[in-house]
């Protein structure tokens, strides 16, 4: 990437690519609590990029140009582009109303992210995958006895 674009300018204007493959290699190499993981990860930050380019007033397409085109939820936020308003995918409504909540500072907004990445994270994370290893190893330490 620093090698292609040589220019600090260049450089910072195609900065989306580089989240664009580091997902769709994340997508390729990962399975099953990962994949999920970085799928929503990919998501969230579609999602934000959309509002904040509504609240900023900045190009969307610029900032999607390396996203999949054909991506369902790239779609439903190009399609938004000339819309006032950023409106947010059904799975993202809880976000909304957290940030509608949230002041403008920069830091409230981060922090509140984080609680909302946190808590989305727990919900994903299957509820047995700690008692399944912890029996694997259990049952491994006694066989070593």
């Amino acid at each position: 990437f620093l090698n292609e674009f040589d220019t600090k300018e260049k450089q910072l204007k195609n900065f989306p690519r580089v989240f664009a493959l580091y997902y769709k290699e994340s997508k390729k190499k990962y399975r099953g609590f990962l994949r999920k993981y970085f799928d929503f990860e990919r998501r969230l930050r579609l999602v934000l990029t959309g509002y904040r380019c509504k609240r900023l007033g900045l190009d969307l397409l610029q900032q999607l140009q390396y996203e999949d085109l054909h991506d369902d939820l790239v779609m439903q936020i190009l399609a938004q582009k000339d819309h006032p308003h950023f409106e947010f995918p059904f799975e993202f409504l809880d976000l909304q109303e957290l940030l509608g909540s949230v002041s403008d500072d920069p830091l409230d907004q981060y922090q509140m992210i984080l609680r909302y990445r946190f808590e989305k994270i727990g919900f994903k994370t299957p509820e047995t995958l700690y008692k399944r290893n912890g029996l694997a190893m259990a049952g491994a330490n006694e066989r070593q006895l």
